[in-house]
């Protein structure tokens, strides 16, 4: 009524203001649906990849007859190869002979190791793998790739798991590279706990030895580790796994991987299991006569390659947790 009405400052009501947050609400829905379906599809492309590998397993097995010669390196294997009929379950395994040895390229067979590294990069192109992570072990290689899978790279496949996550040599695997590396010492006293060592041999060896053979495991460590500086020291990201704890290292490998926004990095960091001071006495004989391999590695200066974590906080906490 005139002269008994009160003026109210204009503003939204209860009702419109529920009303504009159910809207945010669920455009926000609608996104994280988008997003989850794109995670769908890319499952279901892995999942059809995968039955389609089972299904063929003589696809990916790959015979050679002969040897490829590089100065200084080797590819490929002289055994021969017998093939395999697998099915999808119950699967019964051809009888070998006990002379002879098989080759094949993503088989499951723990005895059957052998790789044609020439035919490596076409296999990670057909399983759709977009990143190379490779170590010689004991280097948090595998909390690393699942940390940049969660960001949508494509690294836990088929052939990564069956030699290029420890690849002897450097290879022009034809996608982005990270090689990650541990302390040597650190690096196979853990494996040893994990009881990883002959599994790991098979792959840095690219060999079917029965028996682990400490010295040419370690040997294998720091072959792998010169190969890849002097072959790939231009196109890989070299990384040390203390770095993988240090902020710098998200913007240095999304300037290396041209991509989005790491969230994933850097990894939290965790108290470690193995430590460099207590070295089983078999083992002391061994760390002995690799005295400068170890230093070498212990000392190598990554700011002479191109691609690293800048050196500022980075090289204080590598020095501190070696």
């Amino acid at each position: 009524m005139p002269g008994s009405s009160t003026f109210r400052k204009p503003g939204l009501s209860p009702a419109l203001l529920s009303l504009q947050k159910a809207h945010v609400l669920i455009a926000r829905l609608e996104n994280r649906m988008a997003t989850l379906q794109r995670e769908v599809q890319d499952l279901c492309h892995e999942l059809t990849t995968l039955r389609a590998e089972t299904k063929r397993p003589d696809a990916d097995s790959i015979s050679s007859s002969k040897s490829i010669s590089v100065p200084g390196r080797t590819l490929g294997t002289q055994e021969p190869q017998r093939q395999e009929k697998q099915g999808l379950e119950g699967s019964r395994r051809a009888e070998r002979a006990p002379d002879r040895e098989r080759t094949f390229v993503g088989d499951q067979n723990v005895q059957s190791r052998i790789v044609d590294l020439r035919v490596v990069p076409q296999l990670m192109k057909r399983q759709n793998t977009n990143l190379a992570i490779v170590s010689y072990g004991g280097s948090c290689s595998n909390a690393l790739a699942n940390a940049l899978r969660a960001c949508r790279w494509r690294v836990h496949t088929k052939i990564w798991d069956q030699i290029v996550c420890h690849c002897p040599q450097y290879l022009d695997f034809g996608v982005p590279v990270i090689y990650v590396f541990e302390d040597p010492v650190r690096a196979f006293l853990s494996q040893n706990r994990r009881e990883l060592l002959l599994m790991n041999q098979h792959k840095l060896t690219n060999s079917t030895a029965e028996d682990l053979d400490p010295e040419t495991m370690f040997r294998s460590m720091f072959q792998q580790f010169r190969d890849f500086v002097r072959h790939g020291k231009d196109k890989v990201f070299f990384l040390r796994s203390s770095q993988l704890f240090l902020p710098e290292t998200r913007p240095a490998l999304e300037a290396f991987l041209k991509c989005r926004p790491l969230r994933t990095l850097p990894l939290q960091f965790r108290a470690r299991k193995t430590e460099t001071d207590k070295v089983p006495s078999r083992f002391e004989a061994l760390f002995a006569k690799f005295r400068n391999e170890i230093d070498f590695v212990r000392n190598f200066d990554l700011t002479t390659l191109p691609f690293h974590v800048p050196e500022t906080r980075a090289a204080a906490a590598a020095a501190e947790v070696s």
